[in-house]
């Protein structure tokens, strides 16, 4: 599960009906789990959740524990104010957003979960979802875990802030998405991508 899914991940999300979601996994470095890409005005911007005790042990992505000794989510709140506070739709999610970025959440992955089903709510996806109770091994290309390095994927250009001067950013967190188009709008242009 990443740290706010892109819009790629979410078109995939758009008409499912079950997100399992691996729960017993180990944790896999330079991975979405603990970042994800806005749309800022100097282009796209990497958000980086430090995680506590280093990035090189092995434990499960559920035992996993945020670093809170770093101020990243006020780094991380403000950058998502500047990227997006003059969008025409973040107004009506600010406060919701900053009391996200404000509670105490110790594991990653339930900030994780909080952040996904926030904002599946918001753009009306309502897929059950269900934690694993065991290790799911990767049976097919389609598993959205991405244990490889992630990469941007190429989508149809939406309207961004400041895409007159950076040229549209592909395959942002699902916020830019959101904050650009609003909910319905959002989930139209989901909906296309999904088919």
């Amino acid at each position: 599960m990443p740290y706010w899914p892109s819009v790629s991940y979410l078109a995939n999300l758009a008409n499912a009906k079950l997100l399992l979601l691996e729960n017993c996994e180990h944790f896999v470095k330079s991975s979405n789990r603990n970042r994800c890409w806005i749309a800022g005005a100097n282009g796209s911007l990497l958000l980086s959740i430090p995680i506590a005790g280093g990035r090189s042990h092995k434990q499960l992505y559920s035992e996993v524990r945020v670093d809170d000794t770093k101020p990243w989510r006020r780094q991380h709140w403000q950058s998502i104010k500047s990227a997006y506070g003059k969008s025409p739709f973040f107004e009506f999610y600010e406060a919701e957003l900053e009391a996200m970025y404000s509670s105490s959440s110790k594991q990653l992955w339930e900030f994780n979960l909080s952040l996904l089903n926030w904002l599946l709510k918001k753009l009306d996806i309502q897929p059950d979802i269900h934690p694993t109770k065991v290790f799911a091994p990767v049976e097919h290309q389609n598993d959205f875990r991405l244990y490889v390095p992630w990469q941007l994927a190429k989508l149809p250009p939406y309207y961004q802030c400041f895409s007159e001067k950076n040229g549209f950013q592909s395959d942002m967190a699902g916020l830019d998405l959101l904050f650009n188009l609003g909910p319905m709008a959002s989930r139209q242009y989901l909906a296309r991508l999904a088919v």
